[in-house]
């Protein structure tokens, strides 16, 4: 079986929602999972940076691409009609090719197969909240440049404004997106 699919056929529709650091990603996610009563997946990255509780190093990259794409896959089996992922793998190859100079075959492939009916593309006008986990606050325009590139073709709707604003934003391309989702 192709790692980038469920097992099961799935009427669920898997939204990324991505963009640099401190954008709102996580937070957007939880409200989106509240609001639709759907479910969401964290980040990886975040959760193997703190229980590694030590500098990321290039040899993290692949674990982190691949523990992500185990997690979204566990939750879509889940999930019965949105499925929210906090980040993708696409993130993960800019931040190796960025931090590390490269990125590992086998992460840029995994980003490549790995499939969203939609992504949610957070602009960087919120302010950079620093946290043990970020480091790249000079990097936040080049992740929205990194994705406009990469995502050519795809179902993208980029996100912007603050709070309420951001979030109805977020709201109205889900709802207006051409994307049929079966309702339990």
């Amino acid at each position: 079986m192709d790692a980038t699919r469920s097992s099961k056929a799935s009427n669920c529709r898997k939204i990324a929602v991505i963009g640099p650091e401190s954008s709102g990603k996580t937070t957007l996610c939880q409200q989106l999972a509240t609001h639709y009563r759907a479910l969401w997946v964290p980040e990886y990255a975040r959760a193997y940076a703190i229980n590694k509780q030590g500098a990321l190093t290039a040899a993290d990259v692949e674990p982190i691409a691949r523990g992500h794409w185990a997690q979204v896959v566990a939750m879509e089996k889940k999930a019965s009609h949105y499925l929210f992922v906090d980040t993708d793998a696409a993130m993960t190859v800019f931040y190796a090719e960025t931090l590390y100079g490269s990125c590992p075959a086998s992460v840029k492939d995994l980003a490549d197969q790995c499939e969203y009916d939609l992504y949610l593309l957070l602009c960087p006008d919120l302010p950079w909240q620093p946290d043990p986990v970020r480091s790249s606050p000079d990097t936040r325009d080049q992740v929205i440049e990194f994705y406009e590139h990469r995502l050519v073709g795809q179902s993208v709707v980029l996100i912007s404004g603050v709070g309420q604003a951001r979030f109805d934003a977020a709201c109205k391309a889900i709802d207006e997106a051409k994307i049929s989702v079966c309702h339990p």
